[in-house]
C-alpha cells in the first residue's frame, strides 16, 4: 500500500529541493568519470555510488521514475518496520498497521519518498536497525546504522537511544558486549562507507554550510506543518492535551517511563536539538517521525493513538489553509508538492531549450537552477555553451575576453549581487531568453 501510493508522483524530475539534483548530479560525474565527487558537504556515499551504478544501468527518460523509485522503494520498508517495531512492543495488530501507515503518509516522509533526497534512506536504514535491536541481533543493528550514517552523517547521533536498549536489552552479564558490538558495527560499516570522501577530500570533508540562522516564522513552519502537515500538526497537539489531561483530570498516576521510552525521549530530543542548530530543512525532523509515534504508542490510550495516525494519514492530501502555520499559510501537502514539481521542471526545460538557442560561445549563469541543469543529460553536450552558478568580476571579463556572451536567468543578477557583490546586468550581461 505504501508504495503503490507513491507511483503517481516518481515522475517530473528528482523533487523540489535543489540538493536532490545535487545528488544526481553527482552520480552522473561518478558514472561518466568514474571520479567519486560528493553532491555536497559531508558526503552521502551510499546514495551517491548507489544512483551512479543507477546511472549507467538506466535510459536517461526513465531515471527520474528509477532513482526516486528507489526512495519509495526504502519508505515502504521504513512503513514495514515500523509496523513490526509497534507489533513487538505490543500485540495490536491494528495499532501496529496504522502507525506503519502513518508514518509513511506524514507530509515530511512522503514528500521525500518520491524525490532523490536522502532522508528516507536514512530512515529506512534506522528503523531497520531498531528493529534487529529488538530481536536480539546487536551487530546486525550495528551495521544497519552505519550504513545510515553512509546516507546522513546526522544518523550517528541515534547511536545514542540504540545504545540505551542495547544496554538493557537482555542478561546483564551481555551489556558491554551488546553495546560493543552495537558500537562496533555502526563504526566498522560507517568509516568503510566514508573511504571515497575521504580519499577524495580528506579529514577536512566533515563540514556543513552555514545559510545564516532563519527568522522564527520559518524555524516554526518547517519544523511543525512542513513536518505533519496542518491535519496532523493539530491532531499531534490534540493527543498531546488528552494524555496530559487524562493525569491531570482523571487522576491516572503517570507510569515511570521505561528503557523503551527513555530512548524514545532521548533520540526525540537529539533529532530536535540537531534541527534547532540549522533549522534550513523540515527533512532534518524525518527521524523524529516515529520517534513520536513510538512514544505516542507508549502513553496514549489505543483509541487516541488510532486518532493520531489516522489523522497523519488524511495529511498529505488535506492542502488546506492556515494561516497561523507560518510562510505560506498551509502545511506541507503531496498534491502542492506535485505541482511545484512541475512547474519546476517546465522551468528548467524552458532553460535548457533557451541556452541551445543561444549563439556560440556562450555562458549562463544560472544560479541556484544549476543543479536541474546539471543533473540533465544535454548539460555539457555542447563545449561553446557553459552554466556556471555566479561569477565575479574577474571570472566575467576572462569569459568575455576570451569571446563568450554572458547570459544570466531571469532574477539571477540581483542575486549574484546581493550573495556576490558582482551586478551582472550592470556589467552587460543579457538576461536569458
Amino acid at each position: 500500500m505504501t508504495l503503490a501510493s507513491r507511483l503517481p508522483f516518481l515522475g517530473e524530475g528528482y523533487g523540489t529541493d535543489p540538493d536532490a539534483w545535487r545528488v544526481v548530479g553527482a552520480a552522473r560525474h561518478i558514472a561518466e568519470t568514474g571520479e567519486y565527487a560528493y553532491s555536497r558537504a559531508p558526503g552521502y556515499p551510499l546514495q551517491e555510488l548507489t544512483y551512479a551504478l543507477a546511472w549507467r544501468l538506466t535510459p536517461p527518460a526513465a531515471r527520474p521514475v528509477v532513482f526516486n523509485g528507489l526512495t519509495a522503494l526504502l519508505s515502504a520498508a521504513a512503513a514495514g518496520a515500523l509496523t513490526a517495531i509497534l507489533l513487538a512492543l505490543r500485540h495490536d495488530a491494528m495499532g501496529a498497521v496504522l502507525g506503519g501507515l502513518a508514518l509513511a503518509a506524514t507530509p515530511v516522509v512522503y514528500l521525500n519518498s518520491v524525490n532523490a533526497m536522502d532522508y528516507v534512506w536514512a530512515l529506512a536504514l534506522f528503523l531497520g536497525a531498531l528493529c534487529a535491536l529488538l530481536r536480539g541481533r546487536p551487530l546486525g543493528a550495528g551495521v544497519l546504522l552505519g550504513l545510515a550514517v553512509t546516507c546522513r552523517i546526522t544518523s550517528g547521533a541515534l547511536l545514542a537511544p540504540l545504545g540505551v536498549l542495547a544496554w538493557g536489552g537482555g542478561p546483564r552479564g551481555d551489556r558491554w558486549g551488546r553495546l560493543a558490538q552495537l558500537v562496533g558495527g555502526t563504526l566498522a560499516v560507517a568509516g568503510i562507507g566514508y573511504l571515497p570522501v575521504v580519499l577524495r577530500y580528506g579529514p577536512g570533508f566533515f563540514t556543513f554550510y552555514e545559510k545564516g540562522y532563519p527568522s522564527l516564522p520559518a524555524v516554526w513552519q518547517r519544523g511543525g506543518p512542513d513536518v505533519w502537515g496542518v491535519v496532523g500538526a493539530v491532531a499531534l497537539a490534540l493527543a498531546a492535551l488528552l494524555g496530559v489531561a487524562e493525569v491531570l483530570l482523571v487522576r491516572r498516576a503517570p507510569r515511570r517511563p521505561g528503557r523503551q521510552m527513555v530512548a524514545w525521549a532521548l533520540g526525540a530530543l537529539l533529532v530536535v536539538g540537531a534541527y534547532l542548530r540549522l533549522p534550513h530543512e523540515a527533512g532534518y525532523l524525518a527521524p523524529l517521525v516515529p520517534l513520536v509515534l513510538l512514544l505516542a504508542h507508549g502513553a496514549l490510550r489505543r483509541a487516541v493513538f488510532a486518532g493520531l495516525c489516522v489523522a497523519l494519514i488524511i495529511s498529505p492530501f488535506a492542502d488546506v489553509p492556515a494561516p497561523w502555520v507560518g510562510e505560506g499559510g498551509r502545511g506541507a501537502s503531496i498534491l502542492q508538492d506535485a505541482r511545484a514539481r512541475a512547474a519546476g521542471q517546465r522551468y528548467t526545460e524552458w532553460v535548457l531549450a533557451a541556452g541551445d538557442g543561444l549563439a556560440p560561445p556562450a555562458v549562463v549563469v544560472a544560479g541556484p537552477e544549476l543543479p536541474r541543469v546539471q543533473a540533465d543529460p544535454r548539460c555539457g553536450a555542447r563545449e561553446d555553451l557553459q552554466y556556471v552558478y555566479s561569477l565575479d568580476a574577474a571570472e566575467y571579463a576572462d569569459y568575455v575576453s576570451r569571446g563568450y556572451r554572458v547570459y544570466y536567468v531571469p532574477g539571477l543578477s540581483e542575486y549574484n549581487a546581493f550573495h556576490f557583490g558582482f551586478d551582472l546586468a550592470g556589467a552587460g550581461a543579457q538576461p536569458l531568453g
